[in-house]
Formats: structure tokens, C-alpha cells, sequence
């Protein structure tokens, strides 16, 4: 979770002791981005920028802001600038790739973390983004090399780590990928011929549904990944063991847990993430979050009612009406409501 409301507050109280303080101004910036107020954002930076016009950072989120504001040539000014003060500055590519992570788009972060690799070969932190979205595109030998050169470089991320022990100790031994018309389904070797049995004819189902629902046939073959342990799936999910949630989505490829050792519906799970495999290749990764995530919503209810959770109203409710226990400002610290690795979730 990313607690807005307080990175806000603290921003505003670093900059009444200090007015010209580019980081606090690059927070602003960045909590705007989120919103995606992008005038504010730009506004935030202008202002940090007076301070110092040279300030590499909020040169780098003037870039976000422009990359973000589907601005290509606006994009290649402040790029142009941040490269003349400092050629070798590749940070700017994974300023502008965090963004561009909350906004679903992991095909253009793999395009920006290769521009970074090519500029600094020594950036570790480029390397490791380039294999987690590589991976997250469905592309795992590119991504496990980009890992491993990443880990050479920097063996203390703990994320390259796990994720790189996992592939290499636990799926390549104890997983298989079995693949389908339009899935490339991966199980855990000793669940293979129950699951088999109801995932690929359930997940056609869905895909039948959805494709005459939005008149829109996704890229495929989509990748369903099934893992029977909770660590192996945080781990894959970001790249840390404890996460929790059932279902994540990167737009060509979902993870679900399997309901070997806990309880909750696979049915569901499915079938909502499926839903934001549409939703973001349908709109190129420009649907806003809120949105996919109320729509997946839907797709699980017209399914099956029984799939709509419970208690929704009373706790809308609760939240227009502050009687939430503990909720400080919730509507927008619902809005920003995200896991730490900043991916589509179902609960």
C-alpha cells in the first residue's frame, strides 16, 4: 500500500521549511501523476525547477508527465535536455518507467528499459526492470537473462533474487507449461491432471464471452500461470514472498493462486483477470485502474451473482458517510489503493 496522504503531508512539511526543495516537489509531482492531474504534475515541476532548472529528477518527471500525456515530441525535449547535462543518466528511463507501470503499459517499459541497458550496460536497477516486464510479457527466457545479468550487477535486490531462484529452482523443476489454442496454461507437475481437467475448457468459456461481449480478440496464446504456493506466487506476482491477494493481471499474461492450499474461487479469480487482459490490450494500457477493476467486477456478476461481493453496499456506505473505523480521507486513499508491486489485483 502507498500511503498517499502521508507522503503529501510530508512533502508540504519539508517544503514550509525549505520552498526550494526539488525532491519534495518531485513527490508532488509524482502523487499528481498517480491522479493523472498531469497539469498539476507539470505545475509541480515548474515550480521545483525555479530552485534549479537543472535538477535531473524533475527534468525526468517532465518527461513522465509528457510520455504519460501521449506527447511524443514533448516527451523528446526535457529527454534531450536531461541527456545533454548528463549523457549516461539511464535513471531517467526508470523514473518514467514506474509511471508508466501504474498505467498497465509493461510492453512500452520493456521498450524504455532497453534504451536505459543501452545507455549505462551498468544500470542493475534497468536490467531488473527490462526481466520483471519481460517476464510479465510472457517473454521468460529474455526476462531470467535480463535477471541474471541484473543480480551480476547488483546481488543484493532481493526481488532480482527470489525471482531468479524461483524460476530457476522451482518452476524449472516442479512446474510444466502445457499449451492450448489460445492459452499457455503453467501448473504445478502434481496438479496438472486435476486442474486440467476444468481450467482450459472454463478459460475458453471466458474468452468466448468476453471476445463477443467487446468485439475484440486479445494477442494470444495469453498466459495462465498456476501456483500451488503462496511464496512462489508473491514471489512471481513482485518479486517478495508474502502478498495478499488470488489474482494479478499484466495485460498478456495473468497468475493466480490454485486452490490447492487455500480457499477462495478459482472460477472468479479467472475469469475477473481475464477480463483485464481485454480491457488493457483493448485500450493499449489507457484504462484507468478504477476502471478495470469495476468492470472485472461486472464480468464476474453477469457471469454468476453469486460471484458479486458481499457487503459492498454497506461498506460504501460506511465510506460516504465516514463511520469507516480508522479511514483518514478514503475516498482518495481508495483511489491509490495498490500492492507493492503496483499490479491489476483481485481480492
Amino acid at each position: 500500500m502507498l500511503d498517499i496522504v502521508e507522503a503529501e503531508r510530508l512533502s508540504r512539511v519539508a517544503l514550509s521549511q525549505n520552498p526550494k526543495l526539488p525532491h519534495a516537489y518531485f513527490v508532488l509531482a509524482g502523487l499528481a501523476v498517480r491522479d493523472q492531474a498531469l497539469a498539476a504534475a507539470d505545475r509541480y515541476v515548474a515550480e521545483g525547477l525555479k530552485g534549479n532548472p537543472s535538477d535531473l529528477p524533475l527534468l525526468s518527471m517532465r518527461a513522465t508527465v509528457r510520455f504519460l500525456a501521449e506527447d511524443p515530441k514533448g516527451f523528446e525535449a526535457p529527454k534531450a535536455a536531461i541527456l545533454k547535462l548528463n549523457p549516461q543518466y539511464s535513471r531517467l528511463y526508470s523514473i518514467v518507467g514506474e509511471f508508466a507501470d501504474w498505467e498497465h503499459r509493461y510492453t512500452e517499459i520493456v521498450s524504455l528499459m532497453k534504451e536505459a541497458v543501452a545507455l549505462d550496460s551498468k544500470d542493475a536497477k534497468a536490467e531488473a526492470e527490462l526481466g520483471f516486464n519481460q517476464i510479465r510479457s510472457g517473454n521468460d527466457p529474455d526476462g531470467v537473462s535480463a535477471l541474471g545479468r541484473s543480480f551480476k550487477l547488483d546481488p543484493y535486490n532481493v526481488r532480482v533474487f527470489n525471482t531468479l531462484e524461483m524460476y530457476e529452482g522451482v518452476i524449472a523443476k516442479e512446474y510444466v507449461t502445457v499449451s492450448y489454442p489460445r492459452f499457455a496454461i503453467r501448473y504445478k507437475n502434481s496438479e496438472r491432471e486435476l486442474l486440467d481437467r476444468y481450467v482450459p475448457q472454463m478459460m475458453g468459456r471466458a474468452f468466448d464471452v468476453m471476445q463477443k461481449s467487446y468485439g475484440f480478440t486479445p494477442e494470444i496464446p495469453i498466459g495462465v500461470e498456476l501456483y500451488a504456493e503462496r511464496e512462489n506466487f508473491g514471489i512471481r506476482t513482485g518479486g517478495l514472498p508474502q502478498i495478499a491477494i488470488q489474482g494479478v493481471c499484466f495485460g498478456k499474461t495473468l497468475a493466480s493462486m490454485s486452490p490447492a492450499n487455500e480457499s477462495f474461487n478459482l472460477g472468479m479469480t479467472l475469469w475477473h483477470e481475464l477480463s483485464h487482459v481485454f480491457h488493457i490490450q483493448m485500450s493499449k494500457a489507457r484504462v484507468p485502474r478504477w476502471f478495470t477493476e469495476g468492470l472485472s467486477e461486472y464480468e464476474t456478476i453477469a457471469r454468476r451473482p453469486e460471484w458479486a461481493r458481499g457487503l459492498d453496499p454497506e461498506l460504501y456506505r460506511a465510506i460516504v458517510d465516514k463511520k469507516l473505523p480508522g479511514a483518514v480521507d478514503m475516498n482518495r486513499a481508495f483511489t491509490h489503493a495498490n500492492d507493492e508491486s503496483d499490479v491489476t489485483t483481485a481480492y
